[in-house]
């Protein structure tokens, strides 16, 4: 990855700004920020690139800056990206095995993913992941954990999320252009869960709100799934924080319709801390809400602060980053292959 092959980049592509971050654990496992750079978010709207040339451009430029400050090469990198729209379904599909007495082995699973990933989607649509929910085996639902199960009939629940403009694909090839491979593109909020949920919130239920300047992203978490998502553009210009939350409201009771079961709301990104935005929201809606910062140990020897809310994705991609590269997980497939991430 890079001269050091600790160390990791992250890129955070946000509707009005770009960041790009580096660091270490040190050994005491407190992250060390190496280098940080942002600017203004270039030729990007609506999660749609409009202008390649200049979208990449501002993305070289906080590249460049960080290996000055570091004195590293970044060949390599995690991207967040805010603000595009994403599908999702639940879905189920199955593969019929020779052998009842056969045990079920991972090549199975990975036959069953396979074919999940070629699941039919509209025209202009990409698959972007893949998040398995339960295994069932000859009519026994709700298997968790399938391997060394015996069975013909194996099938496998998942829920499918669809980026609706193939924005990351797109992203994922400009940026490979300029010499950079993207180890993972992850939504920008969920990076943010990442780092500014607990775990309770994340088994219990939580919805989390990322406020941006140009878009505000929703995701809804339970038992450790993403149930729900959401984008909604120029949110934080309503001049009044009614209109806010009529515009939020209708995401919060969608999730309650469709008996999603969450305990708290938490709000974070640079809108986060709009004029007593947490109380009002509290009134509305009777949850718990409070603000979410990075939840992260930083070295002394790091320069940069990054414990406010605006940082929430850029340091929660470098939180999941470092936990597969901890875990020795080489690839997306992998990641994902038994269990659920958010």
């Amino acid at each position: 990855m890079n001269k050091e092959k600790d160390i990791i980049a992250a890129i955070d592509i946000g509707t009005s700004k770009t960041v790009t971050i580096a660091g270490r654990c040190d050994n005491n496992g407190f992250l060390e920020i190496l280098g940080l750079s942002r600017t203004d978010t270039k030729g990007f709207d609506k999660g749609i690139v409009i202008d390649k040339e200049e979208f990449i451009n501002a993305i070289r430029l906080t590249v460049e800056e960080v290996q000055k400050q570091t004195g590293i090469e970044i060949r390599e990198a995690y991207v967040g990206v805010a603000g595009f729209k994403i599908g999702y379904s639940l879905c189920t599909t199955f593969i019929m095995r020779s052998l009842t007495d056969d045990e079920i082995s991972e090549r199975d699973i990975d036959r069953l993913l396979g074919k999940a990933y070629n699941t039919s989607i509209s025209p202009g649509e990409e698959i972007y992941k893949i998040v398995p929910q339960s295994f069932t085996i000859d009519g026994e639902k709700n298997i968790k954990y399938p391997v060394g199960c015996n069975g013909l009939r194996f099938e496998l629940v998942y829920r499918l999320f669809t980026d609706k403009t193939s924005t990351i694909s797109l992203i994922r090839r400009l940026m490979e252009q300029s010499l950079i491979k993207v180890k993972e593109t992850v939504l920008a909020s969920v990076a943010s869960a990442y780092t500014v949920l607990t775990p309770e919130e994340i088994y219990e239920g939580v919805l989390l709100v990322d406020f941006g300047t140009d878009s505000t992203d929703i995701v809804l978490i339970c038992y450790g799934d993403l149930k729900y998502v959401a984008a909604l553009s120029k949110l934080t210009t309503l001049s009044e924080s009614n209109e806010i939350i009529d515009a939020l409201l209708p995401h919060f009771e969608i999730s309650l319709f469709r008996d999603y079961v969450y305990r708290d709301i938490v709000l974070t990104g640079g809108g986060a801390y709009q004029s007593n935005f947490q109380e009002f929201i509290k009134l509305k809606t009777g949850f718990d809400v409070r603000i979410g910062h990075p939840d992260i140990k930083v070295a002394a020897e790091s320069s940069f602060r990054v414990n406010c809310p605006e940082y929430s994705t850029s340091v929660g991609l470098l939180q999941y980053g470092f936990s597969k590269f901890r875990s020795g997980i080489s690839s997306e497939g992998e990641y994902n292959k038994y269990f659920r991430d958010i």
